[in-house]
């Protein structure tokens, strides 16, 4: 994913040194994100395939489905919000603060087929989800790590938010979860620790706490739906 991501910002890089009027950028980044989240669905194809072939319990499952790219109204959408953020968009710091705050809705718009292909097949064949966090991670994204392996739908569509810039990965493993990753398992340890030693209730105040404080932080960053 991070080659994709890369290639998509040089592309769009290109673009942006040689357009004055910002907004004329905007069916470039559509076509851009379109291009590479294409093959970042791809690339989730082929990663199940593997991920499957290599675990008895996955074997027999159907060829993984491939999620569409990010339409035009969702990109467009992504796009005008950047263009609000910034002031004028004439001074060099305002174009720099846009072009940087776009670099980061296109990494999200890239990986989001990607993401959304694992999604797709976990649901369809009953395996189940799990995010792997980027060193490094935000609380935000630590905590929604922390859930482990989740098969519900409401579950997996509150563990699939990524926000801008996010490099956390999504991945199928075992409703048992018995092939989750160590971080996985140490951050549902501390949940448990947490929720034991304090109570759900305020264990949960604590998570939303925490939710709120690093969207405030990433003041600009935007989650996916």
């Amino acid at each position: 994913m991070d080659g994709l991501r890369l290639l998509a910002r040089q592309d769009f890089a290109q673009w942006w040194k040689t357009t004055e009027d910002l907004n004329r950028l905007r069916d470039h980044f559509y076509e851009i994100q379109r291009l590479y989240g294409e093959q970042a669905a791809a690339a989730a194809v082929d990663y199940l395939v593997l991920n499957r072939s290599l675990d008895d319990d996955f074997a027999g499952l159907p060829f993984p489905e491939t999620a569409d790219p990010v339409k035009y109204e969702q990109a467009s959408a992504s796009f005008s919000w950047v263009m609000q953020t910034v002031a004028s968009h004439q001074s060099e710091i305002d174009r720099v603060a846009a072009k940087q705050r776009l670099f980061g809705v296109l990494d999200r718009l890239v990986t989001l087929p990607a993401r959304d292909t694992v999604i797709l097949n976990v649901q369809r064949d009953h395996t189940a989800y799990a995010r792997v966090p980027e060193p490094g991670a935000c609380a935000f994204c630590l905590m929604l790590a922390s859930r482990g392996a989740v098969y519900k739908k409401s579950t997996v569509g509150m563990v699939n938010k990524y926000h801008d810039h996010c490099r956390c990965l999504g991945i199928e493993v075992k409703r048992d979860g018995s092939d989750l990753p160590r971080i996985n398992r140490d951050l549902e340890r501390v949940w448990s620790n947490l929720s034991h030693d304090l109570g759900l209730p305020l264990t949960l105040r604590i998570l939303i706490g925490i939710y709120a404080n690093s969207k405030r932080l990433s003041s600009g960053l935007r989650f996916n739906g």
